[in-house]
């Protein structure tokens, strides 16, 4: 792992550092408010560890493609990277498209009406 940080090119550096800052704003122990419908008042949810912890890991996830892009952009040799953006750009327009249709022919499915 310190040896990829090492290798990472400087604007692949400086995302890591601005991602690093909003894992870090998640992990931080600040309580959170909801509105209670009910006694119709926000009420405070108290700060739990874990459930931020696993936040903060999705997030890290979703993270970790952004870098590789931005090293390779920087670096090059990124055409295995490229087809496999290309391969999921193609998947994620056509789930788009079938959802659009699925959703104009018959309106919304069943579990999301209210």
């Amino acid at each position: 792992m310190k040896d990829y940080i090492a290798k990472l090119s400087n604007p692949a550096a400086t995302a890591l550092i601005g991602y690093s800052l909003v894992l870090l704003t998640v992990l931080l122990p600040i309580d959170m408010y909801r509105y209670d419908e009910e006694t119709q008042k926000y009420v405070r949810l108290p700060y739990k560890f874990l459930p931020r912890l696993v936040l903060a890991l999705l997030i890290a996830l979703s993270y970790v493609p952004h870098l590789y892009s931005i090293n390779c952009m920087v670096v090059g040799k990124c055409m295995t990277w490229s087809w496999f953006l290309a391969g999921v750009s193609i998947v994620g327009s056509v789930l788009t498209v079938l959802v659009a249709f699925l959703l104009a022919k018959g309106g919304p499915p069943a579990m999301l009406r209210d």
